[in-house]
């Protein structure tokens, strides 16, 4: 079977080619992860910050049905785990799942299930800093495996080299701020615009 779609304007002028396509029965294959990237920021959060992202990582899919569901997402801390309060993992936009850090191994668990989808899935973890933090402080998250409710689990991660590194300075703004000061801070002002360093 064979179908063809064409322009039904009358005039020649509006009127192209258009195509021809033929149909085929199509096999659903189990989907598989084929791939994964890693990638870190390197950034200077001060302690006490929130939402800062730590790492990204797409796993890229294979394949639609049965679509993966992830299960749990394992990572591992590189440096002092006490410098980070909490995590938390964002699938496109959309928060899945966090977790308190209290080890140099933690686990975020989804909050319900999602299905990959073919192609490139992306994911953000973004975490919270401990307010003991001190400058010059490094963190460093790593991706170590996705287990799916399939039972299969991915573990090919590249993790790179990046660290957050803390520097505790407090940017002047107008109305009122609490910062909880611990250790070595500084104070400067907020820069007028992107294009004037003044106050």
């Amino acid at each position: 079977l064979s179908f063809y779609v064409r322009c039904k304007t009358p005039s020649s002028y509006y009127q192209g080619e258009g195509f021809k396509a033929t149909l085929s029965e199509f096999v659903p294959q189990a989907m598989v992860v084929e791939s994964a990237a890693v990638s870190k920021p390197t950034t200077t959060p001060a302690a006490c910050s929130t939402a800062v992202e730590a790492l990204a990582f797409t796993l890229k899919a294979q394949h639609t049905e049965p679509a993966l569901v992830p299960d749990s997402f394992t990572f591992t801390v590189d440096a002092d785990y006490l410098r980070i309060a909490k995590a938390a993992l964002f699938y496109g936009n959309k928060q899945v799942g966090e977790a308190a850090v209290a080890d140099d191994t933690f686990t975020i668990l989804p909050t319900e299930d999602f299905l990959l989808r073919e192609g490139d899935n992306t994911f953000r973890l973004l975490i919270d800093l401990a307010c003991t933090a001190q400058t010059g402080e490094q963190v460093a998250v790593n991706i170590s495996s996705v287990s799916f409710t399939n039972g299969s689990t991915y573990t090919d991660f590249e993790n790179p080299e990046g660290t957050l590194t803390i520097k505790n300075t407090a940017y002047s703004e107008c109305g009122s701020k609490t910062i909880e000061v611990l250790g070595e801070w500084q104070f400067t002002h907020t820069v007028a615009s992107t294009y004037s360093s003044n106050y």
